[in-house]
């Protein structure tokens, strides 16, 4: 009887050694070799040296890791500087013949030559590295304006938009011609091509943009602006505001651009103009699912992160002909180093690495050509340095990716918020999404957020999703537009439909509107400002002509008329006389004293209302 007992009990042992080491890495850290010494990442490494031996392994990797080339054949990269931020020296550059197109504190933007990226990378001083352009993330791929209670803002009289200048930054505008003919975008548009291969070729991801936001402000001023990496976004950004803009779109996203909010250029930039009195409406991100983030772990001391306990493999199943890109981010504040990777399902084949020293981020990619789905990994490894927490933010591309079911094992969602909804300029705003079907929701409603939408707070601790706006809507003939990259634009449509009724107020304010009316309207999830909704889901009051905000929280006692006014009796000035008419539309509170006198009231065609509560008034 003795015998059963030992066997049972040694198969529960077998199961709890399986259980307790999970799935392992199976390749030894010695043969984890980089195939060069040379500060350059290794997909570049392996480009130059096919460039000068096989056109098709060439083009193979070019397609493979998204690596942007110009119509002359020069690939676009930049040479990360030291942390010290001394630029490159420039008779390296003159001795290369470089094509420079941006400088700045962090990094040299260049156009080569693939062959020449080796002999440039010999002759680097230390502490340079060349690396790839980090490529714009499209949001995923019309607007329902009744959600956003925006139609009344283009029906009749109403300005629709008129006198706001909209600027969409975005990585392709195909179709727009097409879009122009049915009347679903506008007939006219300055436009903008950093990335030289053609506004109207390649995505239409940023049409289904501006068909959004369109839809909302349809007499409003259009400049579109097609750019493919983040430091022509950067550009986009500064040239817009030099353009005039007022409300600037960008249904996009940049990973492993930075640990810290603002430390890079490109939100700089964005900070800057919209400190400048710029609206800068942002996709908060679709990687609620395909986001991990927190400190790294090694209960049994391989130097390989362990996801859940020894659990070494982060798995996610990949359809055909799907691409997965993974961004690998970490904490600078230590010498620490990381590699990342990506493995089959079992951890016994590399299908990429980067294991690129003296950065603090690493990218990797895979894509499935095998004709099925096929289950890959991800894996961190620490090579040096203590042990700081790190991020990882992926996305997938192709026939097969869908923002809805791809999802990492282990995932969280918290902190999932990709830049420039990162950056911490007050008139930032990062949208998150709701689906259509559940818009309509009263205020205290939680459990709607999209399985994608990502959430705050930022790596610095701030916000990251500041408001909601409709996503899965309709454009062109019916079809529907998913992500966050639909639901900025319907904020940043509805939000310029409200500012051509409002042309006295400045960005603060006309922002201060929204927020509060999203609070009073569609305050979702826990009360107040949070960070899965923000302040809630944005939505308008009906449209009524010459109509003036007044709030007692703000502090406005001069009664400023670019301002939300403090007293009423200030915006009953503001409205005009007869035969005009107006209103005044007050966010509860009390109002002692002083309020406008009645025989003034009796002149004047004002209607008074409130929001958010009731009003009690004084009268001195």
């Amino acid at each position: 009887m003795k015998k059963p007992f030992i066997s049972f009990l040694w198969v529960m042992l077998l199961f709890f050694v399986v259980t307790a080491y999970g799935q392992q890495v199976q390749i030894p850290a010695s043969e984890l070799v980089r195939p060069t010494d040379l500060p350059i990442q290794v997909r570049l490494f392996n480009l130059s040296k096919a460039a000068t031996s096989n056109a098709a392994d060439m083009q193979q990797i070019i397609d493979r890791y998204d690596i942007i080339q110009r119509s002359d054949g020069k690939v676009s990269i930049k040479i990360i500087h030291p942390r010290n931020g001394e630029t490159v020296p420039p008779e390296i550059l003159q001795r290369h013949q470089i094509e420079v197109y941006l400088v700045n504190a962090e990094n040299t933007s260049i156009y080569i030559e693939a062959e020449k990226m080796i002999a440039l990378a010999e002759d680097l001083p230390e502490g340079y590295v060349l690396y790839q352009e980090v490529s714009a993330d499209p949001m995923n791929e019309g607007p329902t304006p009744e959600l956003h209670n925006s139609w009344s803002y283009s029906s009749g009289d109403a300005p629709g938009g008129a006198g706001i200048h909209i600027g969409i930054i975005d990585v392709g505008f195909n179709g727009i011609e097409t879009a122009i003919s049915n009347g679903r975008a506008p007939a006219e548009y300055d436009s903008t091509d950093y990335s030289t291969s053609g506004v109207i070729n390649g995505s239409g991801h940023g049409t289904a943009v501006i068909e959004t936001v369109f839809d909302h402000a349809p007499q409003a001023q259009y400049s579109i602006y097609k750019v493919v990496n983040s430091t022509q976004c950067t550009n986009a950004v500064n040239d817009a505001y030099d353009d005039g803009v007022d409300i600037i779109n960008m249904s996009l996203g940049f990973s492993g651009l930075s640990w810290a909010d603002d430390d890079n250029t490109l939100c700089t930039a964005v900070n800057s103009v919209a400190d400048e009195g710029v609206l800068v409406f942002v996709s908060s991100g679709n990687s609620k699912k395909m986001h991990w983030q927190g400190n790294f772990s090694d209960n049994d001391n391989d130097s390989w992160h362990g996801w859940s306990g020894n659990d070494e493999l982060n798995t996610i199943t990949l359809q055909d002909s799907t691409t997965l890109s993974v961004s690998c981010t970490w904490d600078p504040t230590q010498a620490t180093d990381y590699n990342v990777y990506i493995y089959n399902s079992n951890g016994t084949i590399i299908l990429d690495s980067d294991e690129m020293s003296g950065v603090i981020f690493e990218r990797v990619s895979f894509f499935n050509s095998t004709g099925s789905a096929q289950t890959v990994a991800v894996a961190v490894r620490q090579v040096s340095g203590p042990t700081v927490e790190f991020e990882i933010l992926c996305r997938t591309d192709g026939v097969g990716s869908s923002v809805v079911n791809d999802q990492f094992q282990y995932r969280v969602a918290s902190s999932s918020i990709t830049c420039p909804a990162s950056c911490s300029g007050d008139n930032v705003i990062g949208v998150a999404g709701v689906d259509r079907p559940d818009f309509d929701n009263p205020s205290g409603t939680s459990g709607i957020s999209t399985v994608y939408s990502s959430e705050g707070p930022t790596n610095s601790g701030r916000q990251g999703v500041d408001i909601t706006g409709a996503t899965r809507t309709r454009i062109g003939s019916g079809g529907q537009f998913f992500g966050t990259s639909c639901s900025s634009p319907n904020a940043a449509g509805a939000a310029a439909a409200l500012w051509s009724t409002q042309m006295a107020l400045n960005a603060d304010n006309l922002r201060y509107l929204l927020f509060k009316k999203a609070d009073i309207y569609k305050d979702w999830g826990a009360p107040g400002l949070d960070y899965i909704y923000g302040w809630g889901g944005l939505y308008l009051h009906e449209y009524i002509v010459n109509t003036k905000y007044v709030d007692r929280d703000v502090n406005n006692p001069q009664g400023f008329p670019s301002w939300v006014f403090q007293n009423i009796d200030d915006a009953f000035f503001a409205v005009p006389g007869p035969p005009a008419e107006g209103a005044v539309i007050i966010f509860s509170g009390s109002f002692p004293s002083p309020f406008i006198p009645l025989d003034y009231l009796m002149n004047k065609n004002v209607l008074l209302k409130t929001l958010g509560g009731e009003s009690t008034l004084g009268n001195n």
